[in-house]
């Protein structure tokens, strides 16, 4: 498992039917959609604390088990908080800013 991953705390609900110790790299699509899907805004949060915008607004551009209304509220916020990040990097003259950050 990413041990990065580990050191966050998500709802136990969410892996009922998996040991989530067994996930490696290969599966973050699956850990990403699981979250999207199922999660409560704690679980958002660590879920944004570990995976960039970029790789979460792929997952949910493109994976099919996602329920509609996962998917437009995960892209919604998504594109709300990368118009947020781009405009405080543009008040602050940052480049590179970081990508990670709770909503």
């Amino acid at each position: 498992m990413n041990t990065e991953r580990a050191s966050h705390t998500f709802s136990p609900g969410l892996f009922w039917d998996i040991d989530p110790a067994g996930l490696g790299q290969q599966h973050n699509a699956w850990f990403i959609s699981r979250v999207l899907n199922f999660g409560d805004i704690a679980d958002w949060r660590n879920l944004f604390a570990l995976y960039s915008l970029a790789e979460i607004k792929e997952v949910a551009e493109t994976r099919r088990d996602l329920n509609p209304k996962s998917r437009n509220f995960a892209l919604l916020l998504l594109t709300a908080m990368e118009a947020e990040k781009i405009e405080a990097a543009g008040e602050t003259g940052e480049t590179g800013a970081a990508d990670r950050h709770a909503p």
